[in-house]
């Protein structure tokens, strides 16, 4: 391996590859993607979505982009329907979440057009949220530790449609044996050349959806801040 690839330098090639619109992966041209995303469960190296984000489709994702900016708005969401009203306390009880609490997100929900209702009366989401509308990929770039990269990997399972290392195709051999344990766990795994900024597949992850519908909002709001910038709405910390 090269004693000059860091996992810094190795991160801005990968980038620099993306950047390029030559590094098609799964036979899918990369449309948006972003470094460091923080999710519930950590922070990804790579986020990327092979979605197109235009129209009707990224409205909506902004709007849910500028309500959902906690965790716990987040989780307030996910136990919205959009066919039906539900209460303040029914919110409170899916969500683990105090009625006060609920109801201040309610507020910001409804302030961002994505809710209809009142508290007192109940509350529906304004229009379904499918999980499969907007895929997002996350990949842990490492250098040869693919055991850590994958307990990462298998993290991001819980917000990501498809989840992946990244080694560096000197690290190639490290890896031959161990590619069985990636297919069991549905991780995948690629061999990234930094110097020709090219990419080889050695496990194919199979898309599976999020592992939780709170997670995936919360992580796709955050991608869809990062890749839009909405200016309205500044960027919290994560509490």
């Amino acid at each position: 391996m090269s004693a000059s690839l860091s996992e810094a330098t190795m991160s801005r090639l990968f980038d620099k590859a993306l950047d390029s619109g030559k590094l098609r992966i799964h036979s899918r041209t990369i449309s948006n993607w972003v470094t460091e995303l923080t999710a519930k469960d950590g922070i990804a190296d790579f986020v990327l979505t092979p979605t197109s984000l235009s129209g009707p489709r990224l409205d909506w994702a902004i709007r849910l982009a500028s309500s959902i900016t906690t965790p716990a708005a987040a989780s307030v969401v996910a136990a919205l329907d959009p066919r039906r009203l539900t209460s303040v306390e029914d919110i409170a009880r899916k969500s683990d979440l105090a009625p006060r609490t609920v109801r201040g997100i309610l507020a910001r929900l409804a302030s961002c057009g994505v809710t209809w209702g009142n508290p007192s009366g109940g509350v529906r989401l304004l229009r379904p949220i499918r999980e499969s509308d907007i895929e997002l990929w996350a990949y842990e770039l490492k250098l040869k530790d693919w055991r850590h990269g994958m307990y990462q990997a298998l993290q991001y399972r819980a917000f990501a449609h498809s989840v992946a290392i990244v080694l560096p195709k000197e690290a190639s051999r490290l890896i031959m044996r161990r590619l069985g344990q990636f297919r069991a766990y549905n991780v995948g795994v690629l061999i990234f050349d930094p110097q020709a900024g090219s990419l080889r597949v050695l496990v194919r992850p199979k898309r599976s959806a999020p592992g939780s519908l709170s997670h995936y909002l919360f992580a796709l709001s955050r991608f869809v801040r990062a890749t839009t910038s909405p200016s309205s709405i500044p960027l919290p910390r994560i509490r």
